[in-house]
C-alpha cells in the first residue's frame, strides 16, 4: 500500500529538514576568524606636558618634553603608565604647578585602544598674559577588525583666560588667537594623519609661537607646547622593534629650581616606528645652571634603519662642547657618546665614536682613547665622576645599550656647599627587540 503526500506537504517537510541541517551546522561550526583572532597591528601612544624648540633658548632646556611617557609599538599590556612632574619653572615666560600624564594600551579580539593623557595644572605663561587651572589632553584612537578611528573626546581646559578674558572649556579645536607684540596661540590642536592601514592623532591644549620681538626675551621663531597627547594604530605588525634617546645634557638636584633649570638639553627619541625614517636631530647653543654647569654647544641625533643585508640598526648620539662643571673640576673642548644595536642573526651594540677631547679632572689631563668603561674618579669634599658609564642588557629576543659619557655625583653635606644632586653629560641610548 502506497501513500500519496500533497506537493506542499513534501515542499515543507525538505524545508524543515534544510533548517535542522542549517541550525545544527551553525551550532558547531567555528566562528568567523576574526571573532577568536586578536586584532593585529601596532600601537602608538604618548605624551608630554611641555615642550619648547631648540629656537627658545635656555626656556627650551627648562621646558624640555616634561612628565614625557611614551608605549612601546607592543603597548602597555592593559597596564596604565604615568609619569609626573611637580612643578615647571622658565621665570617669566612660563610657569606650571603640576603635571601628569598616561598611557595605556588594550588589545581584545574585538578591539585594540591605545589612550593618553596629558594634564598641566597651574599654568602661567607670559607674566599672566595666559593663565588656566589646568589644561587637559586626550587623544584615543580604537582599531577594529574593519576600521580604525580617533577622537578627543575629554579634552578640555580649566579657568582659562587670555589677557584677562575667560576662555570656554569646549573651545573649538584649532582656535587661532593673535597675541600683538608677541605671535599667537593655537587652542585645542587636533591633527589627524591616516594612511592605508594607519591613523595617530595629535591633540595639544596650547601652541605658543612667537613672531616679534618681546619683552619676555623670547626670539622669534620659538614654539613653545603645553600639554600633548598623541594616539595611533597600523596594522602593520613590524619584525623588531627599535628604541633609543639622547640628550646633550641634564641634571637632578635636591633643590627643585635646579632641577627645573637643567632639563634634558637638546633631546631625541627615537620611536619604534621610527625605522627607514629620516634622522632626526636636535642641538642648542649653549647651557648654563648657577655655576654648577657650563657648555657652549650640544648636538644630538636618533637614526634607525635596514641594513643592505636585511639587517635592523638603532643609533643614537649626543655631543657636546666647551664643557665646563664646578667651575673647573672637569673640563673638555668635546664629549661624544654614541650607541648603536643591531639585529641580524643575531643581536650586537657597539659604542665605537664614544670619547672625550682634551678631558681635565680636578686639572690632571686624562689622556683621549684611554678611559675604560664606568671609570670611578673621586673628587674630595665633592663627590665622584663616572667617566663613559656603559650598561648593556641582553636576552634571547632583545638588546640595549646606554651610555652617560660624564656623570658628576654631589654628595650631601659637601665641603663646598653645592646643592646635592647630579650631572650627565653626553647621553646616548639604543636598543633593538623582536616585536
Amino acid at each position: 500500500m502506497s501513500t500519496t503526500h500533497p506537493p506542499f506537504r513534501t515542499a515543507t517537510t525538505r524545508l524543515l529538514a534544510l533548517v535542522l541541517f542549517a541550525s545544527v551546522f551553525a551550532a558547531v561550526a567555528p566562528p568567523a576568524a576574526h571573532a577568536t583572532t586578536p586584532v593585529r597591528g601596532s600601537f602608538l601612544a604618548s605624551a608630554y606636558a611641555t615642550f619648547a624648540n631648540a629656537k627658545a633658548g635656555p626656556v627650551a632646556t627648562t621646558l624640555g618634553r616634561s612628565a614625557y611617557i611614551v608605549a612601546g609599538c607592543r603597548g602597555t599590556g592593559g597596564d596604565l603608565l604615568t609619569n609626573t612632574v611637580d612643578s615647571v619653572h622658565a621665570g617669566k615666560a612660563f610657569r606650571a604647578q603640576a603635571t601628569r600624564t598616561t598611557v595605556r594600551t588594550v588589545r581584545g579580539h574585538d578591539s585594540a585602544t591605545a589612550r593618553s593623557t596629558s594634564k598641566v595644572a597651574g599654568v602661567r605663561a607670559l607674566d599672566g598674559l595666559i593663565t588656566a587651572d589646568a589644561i587637559v589632553s586626550v587623544a584615543k584612537t580604537t582599531a577594529t577588525h574593519r576600521r580604525i578611528s580617533s577622537s578627543s573626546i575629554g579634552s578640555t581646559f580649566v579657568d582659562l583666560h587670555i589677557a584677562g578674558r575667560p576662555v570656554a572649556a569646549n573651545v573649538a579645536p584649532n582656535t587661532k588667537i593673535t597675541l600683538r607684540g608677541i605671535g599667537y596661540i593655537v587652542l585645542n590642536s587636533v591633527v589627524q594623519t591616516t594612511a592605508p592601514g594607519r591613523k595617530t592623532l595629535t591633540v595639544q591644549g596650547l601652541r605658543l609661537v612667537i613672531t616679534e620681538s618681546n619683552q619676555f626675551g623670547l626670539p622669534v621663531g620659538s614654539r613653545i607646547v603645553v600639554s600633548q597627547a598623541r594616539s595611533g594604530f597600523d596594522r602593520d605588525q613590524p619584525v623588531a622593534v627599535i628604541g633609543g634617546a639622547a640628550y646633550a645634557t641634564s641634571g637632578r638636584f635636591r633643590a627643585l629650581e635646579l632641577t627645573n633649570q637643567a632639563g634634558r638639553s637638546a633631546a631625541v627619541y627615537l620611536g619604534c616606528r621610527e625605522l627607514d625614517r629620516p634622522v632626526q636631530t636636535n642641538s642648542i647653543n649653549r647651557t648654563a645652571v648657577d655655576g654648577l654647569a657650563a657648555t657652549g654647544t650640544g648636538t644630538t641625533s636618533a637614526d634607525g634603519h635596514r641594513t643592505n643585508t636585511g639587517g635592523i640598526v638603532a643609533v643614537t648620539t649626543a655631543k657636546t662642547e666647551g664643557l665646563n662643571l664646578l667651575d673647573g673640576v672637569v673640563t673638555a673642548d668635546a664629549v661624544r657618546a654614541r650607541a648603536q644595536t643591531r639585529k641580524e642573526a643575531g643581536f650586537s651594540t657597539t659604542t665605537d665614536g664614544s670619547g672625550f677631547v682634551n678631558l681635565r679632572v680636578l686639572g690632571q689631563a686624562v689622556a683621549d682613547g684611554t678611559v675604560a668603561p664606568n671609570t670611578k674618579v673621586e673628587l674630595p669634599g665633592i663627590g665622584r665622576v663616572i667617566l663613559f658609564e656603559t650598561r648593556i642588557q641582553r636576552s634571547s629576543d632583545r638588546v640595549s645599550v646606554a651610555v652617560k659619557m660624564i656623570r658628576l655625583v654631589i654628595d650631601e653635606g659637601n665641603e663646598r656647599g653645592l646643592p646635592s644632586g647630579q650631572i650627565i653629560v653626553s647621553s646616548a641610548a639604543s636598543s633593538v627587540r623582536n616585536f
